[in-house]
């Protein structure tokens, strides 16, 4: 779930307005990208949603830094969990988008003041000497993933150890705590942002959007706090993994891509990824193609980064990219 949709100007719901779930036009504009039909798109992420369409799609989605990218003019859904960020064919496209889009904005309260730009630098660098912490309890403990799915993680590994990285395990919390505090924080802030119109006029509401936002008001002040000290805590767990490694690896979706016509397979699915973790902590994340399932529909793999690495997320990117040929698989042709 990701912010509502991109405005112009104040956003506001106007009579006949029916606000839905970002999932459905978010999984359009990863399609369209992936066939070729527009070269770049932009998506809203809160809890994974431009990293399961490019999951799915077999495209590269990048959320970037918590406040590198600017998100005014989005609807929010969630101040703490918000972010903005590229959809693209390859790594490269992702990386020149970035720098488009990157810096600082004093009219986005939650905007960084960081240094920006140059994120294609080193993409040709290679990963010889690099160390990257794969985090494998996410698929093989939290959350058993399919086995097409583990195959191809260890696939990623094992290449990226031969192009000369260091591969270290790497635990952080589970993802049913990630999932939790990412519940509870997102589930509050909604509320507090969508309330007055859910209470007004509800039937401007998708069902699905109704459902889920209507959790918020259940919410106490005290579950929030609590939620928001975990988080710091988290934070913390992922600063401390980033003292002995570089970047981090592990699953982004645990299956392997349903059809976008089987509905049920879909609804089963969405909820089984390792994608959550990085809304919470506000780290980079990148999802990209591990492969292709016998049934030639895309297996993923994420990539995380230090604040404000997005390059070497990139440089990683790449490697694997270029060694897979993720870059030359296309759909079909119709």
């Amino acid at each position: 779930m990701g912010p509502a949709s991109i405005c112009h100007g104040r956003p506001r719901a106007t009579r006949g307005t029916r606000i839905i779930t970002p999932a459905g036009r978010l999984r359009d504009r990863a399609a369209g990208v992936a066939a070729g039909l527009f070269p770049l798109a932009l998506g809203s992420d809160t809890g994974g949603s431009i990293r399961n369409p490019a999951s799915a799609c077999g495209i590269v989605g990048l959320k970037p830094t918590y406040g590198l990218v600017s998100r005014r003019g989005v609807f929010p859904l969630s101040f703490t969990l918000d972010h903005v960020g590229p959809l693209t064919r390859t790594v490269a496209d992702n990386a020149l988008m970035l720098d488009v889009i990157a810096g600082h904005d004093p009219l986005d309260p939650g905007s960084a003041v960081a240094s920006a730009g140059h994120y294609a630098s080193g993409l040709e660098r290679g990963v010889r000497g690099l160390r990257i912490g794969f985090i494998q309890h996410f698929h093989e403990t939290d959350m058993l993933a399919d086995p097409e799915v583990a195959g191809a993680l260890a696939n990623v590994a094992q290449t990226l150890q031969g192009l000369g990285a260091e591969l270290r395990e790497v635990h952080l919390p589970t993802l049913g705590e990630f999932g939790a505090v990412n519940r509870v924080i997102l589930q509050s802030e909604a509320w507090a942002i969508h309330g007055p119109w859910l209470r007004e006029r509800p039937g401007d509401y998708g069902q699905l959007a109704r459902r889920r936002l209507m959790a918020g008001a259940f919410m106490t002040a005290g579950d929030y706090v609590q939620a928001s000290r975990r988080r710091l805590q988290m934070i913390a767990a992922v600063e401390e993994a980033f003292r002995e490694v570089d970047v981090l690896f592990c699953a982004s979706a645990m299956d392997p891509a349903s059809r976008i016509d089987d509905a049920a397979e879909t609804e089963r699915t969405y909820p089984r990824q390792a994608r959550t973790p990085f809304n919470v902590t506000g780290h980079p994340a990148l999802a990209m193609m591990a492969g292709l399932s016998p049934g030639g529909l895309p297996l993923s793999v994420q990539f995380v980064g230090r604040y404000f690495a997005e390059a070497a997320l990139f440089q990683i990117a790449r490697a694997w990219e270029q060694q897979a040929g993720t870059d030359q698989k296309h759909p079909p042709a119709m």
